[in-house]
């Protein structure tokens, strides 16, 4: 049996350039047909570097500063 998927060109062009593609199968109520719906994923904002330090760094994001320090042994 063979059934045919109705999968829209941004997809199509994803797939064609060796991308990964998430999404889901349904059966569209009205045509009854079989169609691929990828899932519209978010982009992350980087973080923005608020102070480099001598042994780490402070950075902000959208909802919390985040500082990371590393100090040797020696200390």
């Amino acid at each position: 049996m063979k059934k045919f998927i109705e999968i829209p060109m941004e997809v199509l062009m994803r797939l064609t350039d060796g991308k990964c593609v998430k999404g889901s199968l349904r059966r569209d109520k009205k045509t009854g047909s079989l169609l691929f719906r990828a899932y519209i994923g978010q982009k992350r904002q980087k973080d923005k570097v608020v102070c480099q330090l001598e042994n780490g760094w402070l950075k902000e994001s959208a909802q919390r500063y985040k500082f990371f320090n590393s100090v040797k042994k020696d200390l």
